[in-house]
């Protein structure tokens, strides 16, 4: 059975303005996942939201998410990644570094990820943002 998961990662600068944003915009939609951005006001950044449904439970795929010492096996291009802070087992702080192409300076940034389950309807959602 296939459990949802909601996963948001909000590339923004702050988590304020990530739990504002509600004008997503559907960019892509392919193979069952779905890609949306978002406006910040004065900014360049853009949120971005992906809704997707795994052949996993909800449990399995947090796990490989907040399991920030081993994304590099996954996150394209991760250099390096580890746990800043852990606030608790739903609620990181981490640091990444993208190595990037060699005309460009690698990108660090310090990520915040908070993972919530509706009691109701049991589905999952991972709240990301830079800090």
């Amino acid at each position: 059975m296939k459990n949802c998961l909601i996963l948001l990662l909000a590339l923004c600068i702050n988590a304020a303005a990530a739990q504002t944003t509600d004008n997503w915009t559907l960019k892509k939609d392919n193979d069952g996942v779905k890609i949306y951005t978002a406006d910040y006001k004065n900014s360049k950044i853009k949120a971005l939201k992906v809704e997707c449904e795994f052949d996993a439970t909800p449990a399995a795929v947090t796990a490989a998410v907040m399991d920030i010492k081993n994304s590099k096996q996954w996150i394209y291009s991760t250099e390096t990644a580890y746990v800043v802070k852990r606030v608790s087992p739903s609620d990181i702080y981490y640091y990444t570094l993208i190595k990037m192409p060699l005309t460009v300076s690698n990108r660090d940034y310090v990520g915040h990820l908070v993972v919530h389950q509706d009691p109701k309807t049991k589905v999952v959602t991972i709240n990301g943002s830079s800090v």
